[in-house]
């Protein structure tokens, strides 16, 4: 039996409310051009399986609805379910700035390391749950989670063996850029006045 791949799969988070932003982020523009869809061009070049978790339906995207809980926990239990490699990439659809060189550091790690999630830390002592690899290994303990109507991330990776990238390693690849999301329409009038837009 031919053994998965290691890292071949890809998860857009794109289910939120989006609340703050007061409207959907999957249309969010930036630099004349989607952001999710700029997103998703990138991840299909890194990527053999793109997934979307979403309850709206997207054209052309593999989407993926919740069926247990809500939020992005939920999203990722469904990514991990369809998964066809050992690893799954996962990022939200406000966090435009992909760092290839940052992701291939990340597989080098998980391929050492064999842990169950491979992130990064903030200088905080708090995780970017974002922008990481989660093992299909951890499907069990993110179900076990929901079913406890656990729905924050950091109690379930608790539960789970997590390699943490220290964050001043994350510095050498510009996380500062790295890990911009847009939350609120003050967030995009930034990235558009420090240029970011140039980077798609």
């Amino acid at each position: 039996m031919t053994k998965p791949p290691l890292a071949d799969s890809a998860l857009i988070l794109a289910g939120g409310r989006s609340s703050r932003m007061g409207f959907d982020k999957k249309d969010l523009i930036l630099g004349r051009k989607r952001v999710f869809d700029a997103l998703a061009a990138k991840l299909t070049k890194l990527f053999g399986q793109l997934l979307v978790s979403s309850n709206t339906e997207l054209k052309g995207y593999e989407v993926l609805a919740d069926d247990i809980g809500s939020g992005p926990l939920a999203g990722i239990l469904q990514g991990l379910r369809r998964c066809r490699s050992r690893y799954l990439y996962v990022i939200a659809c406000d966090m435009p700035f992909l760092n290839p060189d940052y992701l291939e550091h990340m597989r080098q790690i998980i391929e050492k390391e064999n842990c169950d999630v491979c992130l990064t830390g903030r200088p905080d002592g708090r995780y970017e749950p974002f922008n990481a690899f989660y093992s299909v290994n951890c499907l069990e303990t993110v179900e076990k989670g929901l079913e406890e109507e656990i729905f924050k991330i950091r109690p379930v990776l608790d539960r789970l063996d997590v390699h943490v990238v220290p964050p001043e390693e994350a510095a050498r690849f510009n996380s500062e850029v790295m890990f911009f999301n847009v939350n609120k329409p003050e967030d995009l009038k930034r990235a558009e006045e420090l240029g970011l837009g140039e980077e798609f």
